[in-house]
């Protein structure tokens, strides 16, 4: 998440607050942190990077049907097997958070 000095929220929690709300249109419900590190290697680009990483859970049952245009193509439920399939086997198609995460120990918090 990317944002100027004036949007910027006052926690990781109300940023990923509102990117949920404003990507996928899913607002007040309660997130759950999951995942909380500290990352200071090369970016995938191979520059240096650091920066915190969050990872939340939210439960709901209904698939999102207010996707915004240009930041998000799908949305699809997954179980904890395809997610661990699509880190070990096919990486380009997850964030680095993702993998990070998985590297970690911090999937079967899911």
């Amino acid at each position: 998440m990317d944002y100027s000095r004036a949007e910027r929220p006052a926690s990781h929690d109300q940023a990923a607050a509102g990117e949920l709300e404003e990507e996928i249109g899913i607002a007040g419900l309660p997130l759950t942190e999951i995942a909380h590190f500290y990352f200071d290697e090369p970016a995938g680009d191979g520059k240096p990077a650091k920066r915190f990483i969050k990872m939340y859970k939210v439960s709901f049952n209904d698939l999102p049907q207010n996707l915004e245009a240009g930041e998000v193509s799908e949305v699809r439920w997954f179980t904890k097997d395809e997610i661990k399939d699509l880190i070990l086997n096919h990486p380009q198609q997850i964030s680095e958070g993702l993998n990070l995460a998985y590297n970690r120990g911090y999937i079967e918090a899911l």
